[in-house]
């Protein structure tokens, strides 16, 4: 078994050939909040491991008003022309770079907090990856020994994920990771395998069953829980979720279309992606 490479083909095509461009042109928006009484941000405590690094960036931008958290991301908004990256790309190029892929919380905070639509919708493409991870089952079955997930596209590939005793027989629930908590394991043949620490995998109760429906949010995560809603404003999340079982990022579609969340996507669709 060896880790996701930048050499590997689905890494490779966009990230060896074309440098990754970083959206300057979003300076100009940036000017009125440079001009603002500077505000005290936290510094960085440049030690431990990686993963430790990273997980303080994390906790950074946890800690920041949605404000502060976008002006130090959005020098970080990657881009290919429009063409996004594949998330087996974005992962690959947040380990070449040292970044962390930043989580659907953080995005969801932007997206509903901050009132300048004409920002939101120039650093914001229709959809985009976040560094959150979710694992279900599909609707009606509870979690068993392992989660699996398939899909074609040019070939076809497959995740896995063995499920810790603790989840075993929980029903109507999701697994919860967050970049740089989880590593791909590439099983040869575009079959992968994702592993993490019991300590970083959590678990979100009353993971919603039925798919395009507005749904109350979890506080920690931001991701639809509970019962359907009949309201349609910023208090709640739209899920984009399969009916079968699912192993893969959130995508986060901007807030023009209500928040919508979309836990189901295939890994090598493409979309922008933030690092930081």
């Amino acid at each position: 078994m060896v880790k996701l490479a930048l050499s590997e083909p689905c890494a490779r095509s966009r990230t060896q050939d074309a440098r990754f461009k970083i959206s300057l042109a979003a300076d100009r928006f940036f000017d009125k909040y440079k001009k603002e009484k500077p505000q005290e941000v936290r510094r960085l405590k440049m030690h431990g491991t990686e993963p430790d690094r990273l997980r303080a960036r994390r906790q950074m931008l946890r800690e920041m008003t949605p404000e502060q958290a976008i002006q130090v991301m959005h020098r970080y908004i990657v881009t290919t022309f429009g063409s996004g990256l594949t998330f087996f790309e974005a992962l690959a190029l947040a380990k070449r770079e040292g970044k962390l892929i930043v989580p659907i919380d953080v995005h969801d905070r932007i997206l509903t907090e901050i009132e300048d639509e004409a920002l939101i919708k120039r650093l914001y493409s229709a959809s985009g990856w976040t560094g959150t991870l979710i694992i279900y089952e599909k609707q009606g079955e509870p979690f068993g020994n392992k989660v699996f997930f398939s899909w074609q596209d040019d070939n076809v590939y497959s995740i896995s994920f063995i499920v810790p005793k603790q989840f075993l027989g929980r029903l109507d629930c999701a697994l919860i990771l967050d970049h740089p908590d989880f590593e791909l394991i590439n099983l040869g043949s575009n079959n992968y395998q994702i592993m993490a620490a019991d300590e970083h995998i959590h678990l979100l109760e009353n993971f919603p069953r039925e798919p395009y429906q507005p749904y109350l949010y979890d506080e920690r995560f931001r991701i639809p829980i509970g019962e359907k809603q009949k309201i349609h404003d910023d208090t709640v999340r739209h899920l984009w979720r399969l009916h079968a079982s699912y192993i893969g990022p959130i995508a986060r579609f901007a807030r023009v279309v209500w928040g919508d969340v979309l836990a189901g996507r295939d890994w090598t669709r493409r979309s922008d992606v933030a690092l930081f």
